[in-house]
């Protein structure tokens, strides 16, 4: 199988996985995860951090009003991480087990940070300067969502594509 055929199947795979992965997720477990960040983060921050209304959204709360991001800004990260490395071509199952819960206690801490610092930007928010202002906000949504899950799939699964690389640069 040719090198295009190869990165084809794993981005069909990975689409697949992701979809699947998305369907559950909303169905079956976005909601109690959102609950559990905010239990952890409501105690680690001196913001009121709270669920919305909704269930898919995170507030907190300043002196200036309520702020608030949507949660599923933060799982679809954790999903594609964790499609990512079910679809990674040459990885054994076993290896794959070890790797599935180590990125999600990863993306988990990345989330706890995120909503942390998001809560710690919304204290500081004045109505001159609402949060949704603020380039640290833009800053934290994007890294934390877009580059983290991404670069915690490469880390993790680097020895299996590697030498693929390496082979195909000789060439």
């Amino acid at each position: 199988m040719s090198v295009r055929a190869r990165y084809l199947v794993f981005g069909a795979e990975a689409i697949g996985c992701l979809i699947a992965l998305s369907l559950l997720w909303h169905f079956l477990i976005a909601s109690h995860y959102d609950h559990l960040l905010v239990w952890i983060t409501d105690r680690l921050s001196a913001s009121q951090i709270a669920v919305g209304d909704s269930d898919y959204r995170i507030n907190f709360s300043s002196d200036y009003g309520e702020a608030w991001i949507y949660s599923s800004s933060l799982h679809y990260g954790l999903l594609l991480v964790l499609a990512l490395i079910v679809a990674t071509p040459g990885v054994k199952l076993r290896q794959r087990l070890k790797f599935l819960p180590l990125a999600l206690l990863i993306m988990f801490i990345i989330h706890i940070i995120t909503i942390l610092i998001f809560a710690r930007v919304a204290r500081s928010s004045t109505p001159a300067s609402p949060i949704n202002e603020n380039p640290w906000v833009i800053l934290f949504l994007i890294v934390g969502c877009d580059l983290f899950p991404a670069l915690v799939w490469g880390v993790l699964s680097y020895r299996y594509w590697a030498p693929q690389l390496r082979g195909a640069r000789a060439r």
